[in-house]
């Protein structure tokens, strides 16, 4: 779960490095029309997203969408959003200007209940204790996210 977690981070730290080189270069068709839906993930993951609508971004079936993301990334669509909002969500906490029920919608989330869940599943701490640890000397302690 942690090994998982963690290639799912370095994914995301080279996609966010390199993501508007890549979607330049891989143009048009599957791979290019992924590199782009990736892009937006990052920039937009309080975004409603659902299955169809990831693969209508990419102009797909979801069928052949689910496969194409899984090849070229490793991972689902659902697990990639999930680390993308729990990253913006870790974000936010950090900058410590929101409430943190204001967080939960930014984030994907329409329920506090939710967003406090996957937030422990993700980080082994609530949301405001995240906030709590990363606002004093201490690094908050990262739990194991199987997204």
């Amino acid at each position: 779960a942690l090994a998982q977690f963690l290639l799912i981070e370095q994914l995301k730290a080279y996609l966010t490095r390199d993501v508007d080189r890549l979607v330049s270069s891989a143009g048009a068709g599957e791979r290019g029309n992924i590199w782009k839906l990736i892009h937006r993930l990052q920039r937009e993951p309080g975004q409603p997203w659902t299955m169809a609508a990831m693969a209508r971004e990419t102009a797909m079936s979801r069928t052949r969408f689910i496969e194409a993301f899984s090849e070229l990334t490793g991972t689902t669509p659902f697990r990639y959003l999930a680390a993308c909002r729990m990253d913006h969500a870790a974000g936010l906490l950090k900058e410590g200007r929101l409430p943190i029920e204001e967080i939960a919608p930014l984030c994907g989330y329409q329920s506090q209940r939710a967003f406090r869940n996957a937030f422990h599943v993700a980080f082994g701490t609530t949301p405001r204790n995240y906030r709590r640890l990363s606002m004093s000397a201490a690094e908050p302690r990262l739990g194991t996210f199987t997204p």
